[in-house]
């Protein structure tokens, strides 16, 4: 294994360790009609792997609003001491959720919220809850970025499933495969080239003889999406004087949906040129599917050395587009 796909490694799995993913199932715990789902509000957090939940999202009558303002860029925030002195607009003028439930693969859990506790995120601090969840294993050190997550919560009953990951021997993983192979890896990178107004010191046709390293393909059966991240691996032939060689690598990252001729079509794909470090890119953990009535929403985590982020897509397969509904920003480095 070379360094950067070491170093790629080491990011995505410490993103996902906590979360266990199994066959692609969902609890049909939900309301029993679109009116009565349309008309339902709750939050939506995310769970790390040492009991700390960060809220971040509102699900409200069919629209997706921001929920819990505790992120904070400065060295010494304002912090809650007790649940009392949280700001009533963290709540949305509501009253504090402390009881939610913890999705995950092996069926949901119940949580208690109790207490704001203050965690750290790239470059940041972030204000959560202390829950009664129990750790399971040896935690990482408190300031490891991104910290592990166990799952997604809410604070109402919904129908969740896992997002699964493609087994590299699986036929959609070879489809993603021949899909970058022909055109779209090329096309993202040009994209990304004439972005940046910059020449490749590798030549096009040499370009195309390195091999594509499809990282990770994520799916829920009936989405008719793939999402991916690739990655090409430029040899370093004039390193600085004393120090050691640094690939230039392009990644590629989006979705694919399959249209219905069954040929895969690019929806929200890009590429990010950097040296070996990697320090700009980030990676996805996808916490799950979250159904109302016929809409899904794809609710994960994206997050790097430098940056974590929350967020939630609608995914649309009947009409192969994707719907940005909320982005909620843990962290991140100036």
């Amino acid at each position: 294994m070379t360094r950067v796909s070491s170093h790629i490694r080491v990011v995505a799995l410490a993103a996902c360790l906590g979360a266990v993913l199994a066959p692609a199932r969902s609890f049909a715990q939900r309301a029993d009609s679109s009116t009565e789902a349309a008309a339902r509000t709750y939050n939506v957090g995310i769970v790390r792997a040492d009991g700390v939940l960060i809220p971040f999202a509102q699900f409200d009558q069919g629209t997706w609003r921001p929920f819990w303002t505790g992120v904070s860029h400065s060295f010494s925030p304002e912090i809650p001491l007790t649940l009392r002195d949280v700001d009533r607009d963290w709540w949305r003028r509501e009253p504090p959720a402390l009881d939610w439930t913890l999705w995950r693969a092996e069926g949901p859990l119940a949580l208690k919220a109790s207490a704001p506790r203050v965690v750290s995120t790239p470059c940041s601090t972030e204000v959560g809850l202390a829950t009664d969840l129990k750790p399971a294993g040896i935690l990482p050190p408190p300031h490891q970025v991104p910290y592990p997550k166990a799952g997604l919560a809410t604070t109402a009953l919904v129908q969740f499933e896992p997002i699964a990951e493609v087994l590299r021997n699986d036929t959609d993983w070879m489809r993603v495969q021949r899909a970058l192979e022909d055109q779209e890896f090329r096309n993202a990178e040009n994209r990304a080239l004439a972005d940046m107004h910059w020449n490749h010191p590798v030549e096009p046709r040499l370009r195309d003889r390195a091999p594509i390293d499809l990282q990770a393909v994520w799916h829920v059966t009936d989405s008719r999406f793939f999402y991916f991240e690739a990655m090409r691996r430029y040899p370093d032939r004039n390193p600085p004087k004393g120090k050691p060689p640094c690939e230039l690598v392009t990644y590629v990252a989006g979705y694919f949906w399959e249209a219905p001729s069954e040929r895969l079509r690019p929806v929200s794909v890009s590429a990010l040129i950097s040296y070996c470090h990697m320090e700009r890119a980030s990676f996805l953990w996808p916490l799950g599917v979250i159904r109302e009535s016929a809409r899904q929403f794809w609710v994960f985590q994206s997050a790097g050395w430098t940056g974590e982020v929350y967020g939630v897509t609608e995914l649309v397969p009947s009409k192969g587009f994707i719907r940005p509904q909320l982005w909620h920003v843990a962290g991140r480095c100036r």
